[in-house]
């Protein structure tokens, strides 16, 4: 999306091999400014997907929360009703615009990660904890935090643990590269990780899992637009 979002996912060469599925995905809802990210087991590689249609239907019939008990309140019914066998991991920001601030509240369960970058500063704001509260394993979310996101220019990552792999094959660690990712537009950032996962595939050795990537521009997902899309 122009100016806003992009998007990115690559299945595992170990799932390529095998036929097994890309358990990575995730939801873009811009009519509501939520943005999510979800990693599942490829036994059950649709559980991600499963949860995150749960989040998008509860919040295009709710709304989203005012504040972030309502989040917690929400995502722990989302979280209530995902079976024990499809365990998936969950990563979550909603925007809004409060009192002429824009406030991100994040909520964060399993191992994928979100990260605030602070473009104007070049530094991390905020980086989730990677944790065991996977949906599926905990019915409640683990961490949820709120940060309110004013003068300098932003970008919001999040990414499952596959882009690990995808960074150190690249020489870089997991910040540096979505450091270098939030310097340029984020539209461009889908084809710049397919050049970077292409310059891996058929290097010796080189393995790395499936990888689901979203970055947005915050104050660009204000403006609102009834489009919601799920990938994976």
């Amino acid at each position: 999306m122009e100016g806003r979002a992009g998007a990115f996912l690559a299945t595992g060469t170990d799932k390529v091999r095998s036929g097994y599925g890309n358990g990575d995905c995730v939801l873009l809802d811009f009519a509501h400014a939520v943005f999510a990210l979800s990693d599942s087991a490829e036994r059950h590689a649709r559980a991600s997907r499963e949860l995150l249609e749960r989040l998008r239907a509860g919040v295009a019939e709710h709304g989203s929360p005012s504040g972030i008990d309502g989040w917690r309140a929400m995502v722990n019914g989302v979280f209530a009703r995902q079976d024990y066998r499809h365990k998936a991991t969950f990563s979550c920001v909603g925007l809004a615009e409060r009192n002429g601030a824009l406030t991100l509240t994040a909520l964060n369960g399993g191992d994928s990660a979100i990260i605030v970058i602070n473009v104007t500063a070049r530094r991390v704001e905020y980086m989730s904890r990677p944790d065991m509260y996977f949906a599926g394993r905990s019915r409640e979310i683990a961490h949820a935090a709120e940060l309110v996101l004013s003068g300098d220019e932003y970008r919001v990552a999040l990414c499952s643990d596959g882009i690990s792999d995808i960074a150190k094959l690249s020489g870089k660690s997991v910040v540096e590269m979505m450091m270098d990712a939030a310097a340029s537009a984020v539209d461009e950032l889908p084809a710049r990780f397919r050049a970077m996962v292409e310059s891996i595939d058929g290097t010796p050795g080189a393995e790395y899992d499936d990888t689901g990537t979203l970055v947005i521009d915050p104050r660009a997902c204000m403006r609102r637009e009834n489009i919601a899309l799920i990938m994976g």
